[in-house]
């Protein structure tokens, strides 16, 4: 699907070489991302030994993702803990 949207590292390409004033083409690669329409956290890498040191952390479950959700209603006392692992 085509939107029409910059996606999101070009956005901080930019930003990142007008913040350093770098010369030339930036670096920045995606190390992590949630897709839309969530909301959540993205991890870039200004390098490419950063994105690879990142991407095995990942592969190797080293990470911890923590998910929160909004509710209307709190829930039962049951089940206000979720666990979803990998």
């Amino acid at each position: 699907m085509i939107t029409g949207d910059v996606p999101l590292v070009e956005l901080c390409k930019k930003y990142v070489k007008e913040k350093y004033n770098k010369p030339g083409e930036v670096f920045l690669g995606v190390v992590h991302r949630l897709d839309r329409p969530v909301s959540g956290v993205v991890v870039f890498a200004r390098t490419s030994k950063a994105l690879e040191r990142m991407n095995e952390l990942f592969r190797d479950r080293q990470t911890k993702k923590i998910y929160w959700a909004v509710v209307k209603n709190r829930p039962k006392k049951n089940q206000e803990h979720w666990f979803i692992g990998w």
